[in-house]
Formats: C-alpha cells, structure tokens, sequence
C-alpha cells in the first residue's frame, strides 16, 4: 500500500502519552508505516523489525505491547496485528477491486493490460 487515511483525532487520542517522548512516538509511526507498507502482520522478529524501522530494539517492544495485538498469523507464526490498520488494509482492497471491475467493463480488459 502506498497511501493511507490518517486518523489523526485517534492518533493523538491515542498517543498524546508519547509527545513527550519521541523515541516512542517515532517508533509507533514507523511500525504503521511498515504495517501497512507489506500489508501484513509485523512478524514477531524483534530484531529485524528494529532494524527494518531503523529502532532500538527495547523501545520496539515496549510500543508493540502497548499498541498492537500479539496473535498468530495463518501459518502459526508469532506476530502482532494492529486491527485499524487491517480494516484499512481490506478498506483499500476493496476500493481497488471496485475501481478495477468498473474500467474492465468501461475499457475492457485489453484496455487494462497494455
């Protein structure tokens, strides 16, 4: 995903605790941006998440604890989900599949493939 609806009242509702400490701020954003960015489950791999966000590991954890869910995904690995960013996810989802169906059938399908 590329883009995403931002709820900010939320965020800062949610987050107002953090403004006085950015590390953790900053960490929470990136781990939604990444979230959202593979459209999947952080894996449950604390330090290649901290890397991949660029995070000390410590930090990572504490905000995952605090703001995502630890579950399993469907091959029963270890991961957190983060459930406003799904219903964003399936939201953009199914945008796209409306806005595809509609240009097929305005377009045709050769129309989409060239």
């Amino acid at each position: 995903m590329h883009f995403y609806r931002f709820p900010l009242k939320d965020y800062r509702a949610s987050t107002g605790h953090l403004f006085h400490r950015p590390d953790e701020e900053v960490t929470y954003r990136r781990l939604i941006d990444e979230y959202l960015y593979t459209e999947e489950p952080l894996q449950h791999d604390l330090p290649a998440l901290s890397r991949r966000i660029g995070m000390d590991e410590a930090i990572v954890e504490l905000v995952l604890k605090e703001f995502f869910k630890a579950t399993l995904d469907g091959k029963g690995k270890s991961c957190w989900i983060l459930e406003w960013a799904d219903e964003e996810i399936e939201r953009v989802r199914e945008v796209t599949k409306l806005a595809r169906e509609k240009a097929e059938k305005r377009w045709g399908r050769s129309a989409l493939s060239n």
